[in-house]
């Protein structure tokens, strides 16, 4: 029973692989997620597939693990994928202008895809900033250019922004303190002066 069920799973992986093959919903280069892992197609065998991580590490997934499951595929029908960065900028800001600086990032990359849906987006009044998103098409050439990408964008954001003197936030808390019944005292004290620091005589 044991070789029976083996045998059934081997030749189970085997005919999902010839579909694989000639159906080719997934293919040699594609990036894909399927069932928590994500890598590039590296090589379709007649059992399984494998696929590399960004980190370097392979998975082996067996053929009918890609059919019974949904699979993610960023490269079909184009290998052009949506991408999100978001920044945040101080309470008072020019809203605005913040809004036309990252418009003008977009316009200035030449590997965003410029006839595309690219906008910005105002997302939330946040605890400590003002958060936007800036949402554009590329094509996924791999993840690394993809994350190399982001990181030039980044650098974009925060030199536009130092020029035009728009703050970048930060977390902050305000603390209010409630003591009716007893009111503080506030001193302020001088600080003390070392034997090195004192004048000498």
């Amino acid at each position: 029973m044991g070789v029976g069920f083996g045998s059934q799973n081997i030749a189970n992986n085997f005919i999902s692989g010839l579909i694989l093959l000639i159906e080719q919903p997934v293919q040699v280069g594609h990036y894909i997620e399927v069932d928590g892992d994500r890598g590039e197609v590296t090589k379709i065998g007649a059992r399984a597939t494998q696929i590399a991580e960004y980190t370097g590490a392979r998975y082996i997934i067996p053929n009918s693990k890609l059919l019974e499951n949904t699979v993610t595929n960023w490269h079909l029908p184009e290998p052009t994928i949506r991408s999100v960065v978001s920044v945040g900028v101080a309470y008072g800001s020019p809203i605005v202008q913040v809004r036309e600086l990252l418009l003008e990032i977009i316009r200035g990359d030449k590997r965003i895809i410029q006839h595309a849906e690219n906008v910005v987006l105002f997302t939330e009044f946040g605890d400590s900033a003002l958060t936007f998103e800036m949402h554009y098409w590329h094509k996924l050439e791999s993840q690394t250019k993809r994350r190399s990408q982001e990181s030039n964008i980044r650098f974009a954001i925060d030199k536009a922004f130092a020029e035009a003197g728009i703050v970048i936030a930060f977390p902050q808390r305000d603390v209010h303190l409630n003591t009716p019944d007893r009111p503080l005292e506030i001193r302020m004290v001088e600080p003390k002066t070392s034997r090195t620091d004192q004048p000498k005589t």
